[in-house]
């Protein structure tokens, strides 16, 4: 149960609220949807009252911490905090109540979250089917982009489940670089290979692929090396079975528009201003009354307000202006020297495009150059790559199917054979 209350203390307007609108609202995981978004909806009609009001900083972030927390709970609740906030997207609105949007945009990012303290982000473990399928020993895990959602990894996870139909896929989403939350993630998604080999049938040969999005999901793989690391150092099994040893298992890695372990700033501020973007495309599309027409208006508005956050006036991109340079960079840059360290001599496969405006081919290609002069790798057949001409970051599969298709096949089947 999660019980969110607006504290107030320390100024005369936050004095103000505790006396006039101090309120426990709690949004139970055990309430229906209905009764949920009906609470999450009073936390909003607060914060939002507030921010008309342009009280101090102070009593915004007093009303803005019970927000915080129930979007924790429930990562869906995120859409009805941005569709709350699409009138902000307004230029005269950021006049009125710049520090809301600011605080919803830093929200979103991570730069409110506390990496030692902060949540999970959604994940999934993908089961083989009931109807006869056994486990054969494959563990994929799936990491994506930053912004990205499960959903937008259902393609390829649909391939993956028909190639190999007793395998156990791992999905996880993005999370804040070196937290507490995507530590939880990778422990999710080890504990579920961990399940997967126990029971795996006799004779089948323990194998992991990992297929990753982005410089997003490259921090989930520097992160998921340090975790296995960690774990197969002990002498003790700490989740009750010994892990294996990452090189007894690993069989390659696929890398989809990445890396970049110097990302300049106009990519971070794209990669960061598309990652709000589609969030808020979602929330105004989901704003209608059911029927068709309103269906329509709605994705209209979704895909109007999109653009006005991609625009050359963004305001989301004004607010990450203001910003220091590094504070954008430092999170968004891959950890090459970690993975360089701890990765196993595998195979790899990089599906990158010329024209990728967030990870660029020359960034791909000097981490390609990097891999190859890893002193453990002698040996190890070269790096397969699939450069695309045009292609937009993260989407070679939806852009390019049938090429990007043929090579995940050819790939996974090769280097998980056996």
């Amino acid at each position: 149960m999660l019980g969110v209350q607006r504290r107030a203390e320390g100024s005369e307007a936050t004095a103000a609220i505790a006396t006039t609108a101090a309120t426990t609202i709690t949004i139970s995981a055990t309430t229906s949807s209905e009764q949920r978004h009906e609470a999450f909806e009073l936390l909003l009609d607060q914060l939002f009252d507030l921010g008309r009001s342009l009280c101090d900083l102070e009593a915004l972030e007093a009303a803005f911490q019970p927000v915080v927390a129930a979007v924790a709970d429930d990562r869906w609740l995120a859409l009805f905090l941005w569709r709350r906030a699409l009138p902000l997207l307004d230029v005269e609105a950021q006049v009125r109540i710049p520090r809301l949007l600011g605080f919803i945009i830093d929200h979103q990012l991570g730069f409110r979250a506390d990496p030692d303290t902060n949540a999970a982000n959604d994940f999934h473990v993908d089961i083989p089917p009931s109807d006869g399928a056994v486990s054969c020993g494959v563990v994929v895990f799936l990491f994506g982009w930053g912004g990205g959602t499960l959903s937008d990894m259902e393609d390829i996870r649909g391939l993956y489940r028909e190639m190999f139909p007793g395998a156990i896929l791992v999905l996880l989403t993005s999370n804040l670089k070196e937290s507490f939350g995507l530590r939880c993630e990778c422990a999710v998604a080890i504990r579920a290979a961990l399940r997967a080999w126990s029971s795996t049938t006799p004779g089948a040969k323990r194998r992991l692929l990992v297929h990753l999005f982005s410089n997003s999901g490259f921090h989930t793989w520097t992160e998921m090396l340090q975790s296995w690391s960690v774990l197969t150092s002990s002498d003790k099994p700490v989740l009750g079975v010994q892990l294996p040893r990452l090189e007894a298992v690993l069989r390659g890695v696929i890398l989809d528009s990445a890396c970049d372990s110097r990302v300049p700033l106009d990519s971070c501020l794209q990669s960061s201003v598309q990652s709000v973007a589609g969030l808020v495309n979602q929330a105004a599309s989901m704003d209608h009354d059911g029927s068709d027409a309103g269906r329509k208006e709605a994705e209209v508005a979704g895909k109007k307000a999109m653009h006005v956050l991609i625009g050359n006036h963004s305001p989301v991109k004004e607010y990450l202006l203001k910003k220091t340079s590094s504070s954008l960079t430092r999170l968004a840059s891959a950890d090459t020297c970690r993975v360089h360290r701890l990765e196993p001599p595998v195979n790899l496969q990089f599906i990158y495009s010329e024209d990728d405006s967030v990870i660029s081919s020359e960034a791909v290609e000097r981490y390609i150059r990097e891999v190859q002069e890893r002193p453990g790798r002698k040996g190890v057949a070269l790096e397969r790559t699939l450069k695309l001409k045009k292609s937009k970051h993260c989407f070679h599969k939806v852009n390019h199917r049938e090429e990007y298709w043929r090579c995940v096949r050819l790939f996974a089947s090769s280097v998980l054979a056996g």
